[in-house]
């Protein structure tokens, strides 16, 4: 149940985020996949790199464009170990 919630939490920030409510969308966002968000990747397998995706557009929406640049590359290579073919083609 916890990763299920995990995964509606991050669909409800990216949905905020893409309403033009950002700032609402960042908290449920980095609730889900936390302040490094590789990290539970590998321990939480139902958190799939689409999470991590959605949280990279957010930041691009907010003007963190630094940042999300190093998270496309990473969502990029983690979608592409998991075979995510779907979320790669989202992050490209």
């Amino acid at each position: 149940m916890h990763q299920l919630q995990g995964r509606i939490e991050g669909a409800l920030g990216y949905a905020l985020a893409l309403s033009g409510q950002i700032a609402e969308g960042f908290a449920p966002l980095q609730h889900t996949v936390g302040q490094t968000p590789f990290a539970h990747l590998t321990s939480r397998p139902a958190l799939t790199a689409l999470c991590v995706a959605w949280a990279s557009e957010v930041y691009l929406h907010a003007g963190r464009v630094a940042e999300v640049n190093d998270l496309a590359v990473q969502v990029l290579a983690c979608a592409r170990e998991r075979k995510e073919r779907g979320t790669e083609a989202w992050t490209l």
